[in-house]
């Protein structure tokens, strides 16, 4: 079966969506049963993922009017979402050990600027860290 334009956009829907009263721990029973564009973009805010993630848009081009850093931003704020305020602990190994080790990371960036290590010191550090 080959796939076919739904008849709305993905961000009306999810628009549409946000004006009801669902949200991710409730059921959500879309009576129009068509091409699942309600059911996709309800499973997307469950997830947090910003309707039209994965494609790209005609005003991209409008630079005139929207200058493409905003674009840029604009995505890379989603993906953040993404990877930290909607993760789900296991889903990325890559993630689960940067959060794992996000605290030390911090904590050895923030020596006071008093202090003295080596270079040796500092490798000691980091090691202890990431062993």
């Amino acid at each position: 079966q080959s796939a076919v334009k739904a008849p709305i956009t993905e961000t009306l829907a999810a628009a549409l969506i946000l004006l009801t009263p669902w949200n991710k721990d409730r059921i959500l029973v879309d009576p129009f049963c068509g091409s699942g564009t309600f059911p996709i973009e309800a499973a997307m805010i469950g997830a947090n993922i910003a309707p039209g993630m994965n494609r790209s848009f005609t005003a991209e081009t409008w630079t005139h009017l929207i200058p493409r850093k905003k674009w840029y931003d604009a995505v890379n704020e989603a993906e953040d979402l993404i990877n930290i305020g909607a993760y789900k602990s296991g889903s990325n190994p890559n993630i689960d050990y940067a959060i794992e080790k996000i605290d030390a990371v911090n904590e050895y960036l923030m020596q006071d600027v008093s202090s003295k290590y080596t270079f040796e010191d500092e490798v000691a550090m980091l090691a202890q860290i990431f062993g």
